[in-house]
This record gives C-alpha cells, structure tokens and sequence, in this order.
C-alpha cells in the first residue's frame, strides 16, 4: 500500500489567500480595480468580447464559404440543410443545420451560438441566448408581437403601439408595422405562403386595390416570372433596335408559350413577342435579385409578419451622409433624422443597399407592394382617413403645391429661394415651389405613427412589380415635385430599370 505523507503547512510557503490579497493590493497600488478589471467595460471583459467576436466572424465566414460552395456544386438552383451541414463538417465544423420552413436556415455550432441565413444569403446571428436578444420586453398585444432583431436594439423612450413603436440600434430607426394575427381567414400556417399573402391582400383591399401591380420576380427587361409559365411575355420590344437588343439578350424569342419559335428574325409591328424566361433566372438586374433569391426573400417577408403580427419600416426614408448628385458612389444608407434622402438610385441598387442595413438576426430588404399597402392600413387604424392615405396627402406630405414651415434640416436641389426665414431656426416651404427636404424635417407635419416623409419629398422604390414590362419598377408615396392630389401616400407608379433621378429613393422594411 503506497502511503500518503501530508507536508507541514509551515513548508509550503505563501498560501493561497495570501497569494490573491498581494495581487489586490499590488492592483490598488496601480490604481487598477476589481471593476476595471471585470465590470461591463472591464479589460478582461473587454479582452472576453474582442476574443468572441472574432469566433463569430470566423463562424460566419465558414458560413458562407459552405453556403456559397453548396450553391455553386448544384449551379445556382438552391441548397439544403443535409447539404450544408454536410459541407461545414467538410471544412472542419461541426455544426446542427435547421431548414426553418420559409426559405431560411438555423446553423447551431458546438460554441452555442446561433445564425440565421437569410432568405437572400445574408448571414446574421451569433448569440447564445437564443430568442433572448431577439425578443426583448417589447410592449406587445392580443394581434401584435414586436420584436428586438438583436441584442443591440432597444427601444426608443416615449414610444409605443399607441404613438408608433420604434427600436434603433444606435445609428438607424425602425417604426413597428402591425398586421393582426386575426387578419388570416384561410392561412393556417407560416408556410401557408399564398393563403397569407391573399388574406393580406383582403385585409387592405378594404382601403385600396392593388390595380394589378403584383410581387412578382421580373428581369432587367421587365419579363417576369411566377414559377410556373416557362414562356413569358416580353413587354420591351416595340420597334426592330429593341427587338435586335431583346433577341441577342434572350438568344431565342417565341411567338407564343407553347414554344413557337419567331421565325421572321425581324420586328413585326403588332406581335407580342415573348422569352423562355427559365433560362434566365439568375438576373439580379431587375429588382435586385435572381427569382430564387425573390422567391425566398417573400416567403420570409409572409411568414415572419404571419408570426410576429407586423414588421418594421425605415422611421425615415433611406438616407445619405452628403447630397447625392448621381447614381455612382454607392455607400450604406442609414435611417435617421437629418440625413440627406437617398436618391439618384435604380431599383436594384436600391435592394442591394436595403439588404446591407444592419437587421440582427431577421431580414431587411426594399418592401414588397403588399407591405407598403399595410403600412397604409396599419395608419388607417391608428386613425388617419381614407381621404388623407389614398386621394390628397398634401396636409401631410413635402408637395409642391404645400406650403409649411419645419423646424430643422433644410435642402434643395434648386435654390436657397425655396425658404423663407420666418423665425431662428425656422424656415417657411415657399408654395407652389420644388423642393427636397432632409430626412424628418418637420417634427410634426409631415409625420403619421412616428414614420417621417411617406406622402412626398421621394418616390420609394419597391419589390412590387408594375403593369408594365416596359417599365416594370414600381414606386410609391410621391415625390417633392408632384401634387398632393395626383401622387397621394398610397400612389403607385412605375419606371425602367436603368431609371434614377433625384426624385426617387427609396425605405427598407426589417422582418
């Protein structure tokens, strides 16, 4: 039996507790404290963040270099959880990977730490705490369930669902959207996509009609696709240089969608030409995005407002550090008062911009149509008219046949005239005169439920297509230059994909 001889204490020289008091005092004698050491912006605590941080970029990197090899093996058609979870074992992670349903995936590491890849491939997430940073005390209610995209929202102080509930991140400002849980009559599930999206239009159809402007993925040429007709019309060709540029694009174009192949080889004026649109799915230069991308970008849209009863909008309209005078230099927009609006911008620069906001852990895009529709019932609720929303927005919105007074910001794309002082810190909107305003210019006109500048000073380009292909890019809410009776909140219009000026911009959502 091997015998254990305990030491004496007097030989083991400094003890323990001796050991931690001397390190305390030597720290109080440099002026360091257990605080400074420990509390929230302690170094060790600091040095814990850095060191975590930097395992969530790592975590996201292999993310996306897995979700991009998936995708590039099965020549851009789409992945699956088996398929990444898979190619992140390959590459040395091991991770759990959820199909959640609606076009986005769960990846859970080994660390604990959750991500979110988004509809649109975007990767966001990184917490342990599951629904904890995402959720939040939020006031919510029998329909409604607002939600914190991250750890890093909070609320806004003074507003709620009565006044208009807005959450920012430190930089930009988000207004709460609700949609009522007790609008579905037919949707029973999150995945119910068509069903949500028809009880959504009921719901709103109540206000306005949609006037046969859809959420339909399209082309740079305007020919749009609805996952189901192989052939589709091609609305841009209306003389032979368009049918020329059409043909080369298209390779093939057909005299019906059956497959009949033109066989003229030149333009026949007053023939509806159309395209096998399936072989070009992958064109992101019409909205922004390829179908497939299109596709999974709306079916979280539907399921995320399905479950949460709403979404967030933009508090302002999507704006700019300096004036923008072209449509070159492309920077992330922010969402603030007093920036300068976001303009000189196509469509699908507009939903590239939109989907770099900082969503946390959900999705920001440009909005769908029937998104900006529930905006407007959402105000309609809260008390505003039918008249104001849908025939003549010039009490509330920057026309140019209004005439206010703001109290902060101002801007002009033509002449200091457009102002006339009227106190320190005041400035009269001359009538029947142009003019762009800076984002939240007027803290009380031109603003419903805390969202700033919805009738007026820009158009806002949308997902939603128009009834054109010519023209299919649609935008809505008015512009600075436009009348308040002709181009009210509700107002639809469309334009090319190539179009920008500097009356059109543009408001992300967050869902």
């Amino acid at each position: 039996m091997t015998k254990i001889t305990m030491k004496s204490k007097k030989n083991n020289g400094i003890t323990l507790i001796a050991l931690v008091i001397t390190i305390i005092v030597l720290l109080i004698l440099a002026g360091v404290t257990i605080a400074t050491l420990t509390g929230e912006n302690g170094i060790l605590t600091r040095a814990s963040d850095a060191a975590e941080q930097t395992e969530v970029a790592e975590e996201k990197e292999a993310i996306g270099v897995a979700y991009a090899g998936v995708l590039a093996d099965n020549n851009g058609t789409g992945v699956s959880a088996d398929e990444l979870q898979e190619e992140l074992e390959k590459n040395g992670y091991k991770a759990t990977v959820t199909d959640n349903g609606n076009g986005t995936y769960t990846v859970k590491f080994e660390s604990g730490r959750e991500y979110t890849i988004n509809a649109d491939g975007t990767i966001n997430g990184g917490t342990t705490g599951g629904d904890e940073t995402e959720t939040g005390s939020l006031p919510s209610n029998e329909y409604s369930t607002p939600y914190l995209p991250g750890s890093e929202f909070r609320q806004v102080d003074g507003t709620n669902l009565e006044n208009g509930l807005v959450i920012t991140d430190g930089t930009n400002y988000w207004t709460w959207i609700e949609v009522p849980t007790s609008i579905y009559t037919t949707a029973q599930s999150a995945t119910d996509y068509e069903e949500i999206e028809n009880d959504m239009e009921t719901y709103t159809a109540t206000l306005l009609s949609r006037n046969n402007y859809t959420d339909i993925w399209y082309d740079y040429y305007g020919t749009a696709y609805d996952g189901k007709n192989e052939y589709s019309q091609v609305g841009y060709i209306t003389n032979a240089t368009k049918y020329n540029t059409a043909k080369e694009y298209y390779g093939t174009l057909y005299t019906d969608t059956n497959g009949t192949v033109d066989e003229t080889g030149s333009y026949v004026r007053g023939t509806t030409y159309y395209a096998k649109i399936t072989e070009k799915l992958n064109d992101a230069s019409g909205c922004g995005l390829t179908y497939e991308g299109y596709d999974r970008l709306k079916k979280t849209m539907l399921s995320s407002v399905y479950t949460n009863g709403g979404f967030w909008i933009g508090q302002y309209e999507a704006g700019s550090s300096e004036p923008r005078t072209s449509s070159s230099g492309l920077t992330t927009p922010i969402i603030k008062q007093d920036a300068y609006p976001y303009n000189y911008i196509t469509c699908s620069n507009a939903q590239i911009q939109a989907s770099q906001m900082n969503s946390g852990n959900y999705t920001s895009s440009l909005m769908f149509g029937i998104q900006w529709d529930l905006v407007l019932k959402h105000l309609e609720t809260k008390g505003a008219t039918s008249e104001e929303l849908t025939s003549d927005s010039t009490e509330w919105g920057n026309y140019n046949n209004a005439n206010f007074t703001i109290n902060r910001g101002e801007y002009s794309e033509n002449n200091g005239a457009s102002f006339n002082q009227v106190q320190e810190g005041g400035y009269e909107k001359v009538l029947n005169v142009n003019v762009l305003l800076t984002t939240g210019a007027s803290t009380e006109r031109n603003v419903k439920m805390n969202i700033y500048d919805l009738a007026g000073n820009v158009y806002e380009w949308t997902l939603e297509k128009g009834t054109s292909a010519n023209i299919p890019c649609a935008v809505r809410g008015g512009g600075y230059s436009n009348i308040g009776s002709n181009s009210p909140a509700s107002d639809r219009r469309y334009n090319s994909t190539s179009y920008s000026n500097g009356n059109y911009g543009f408001r992300p959502a967050l869902y």
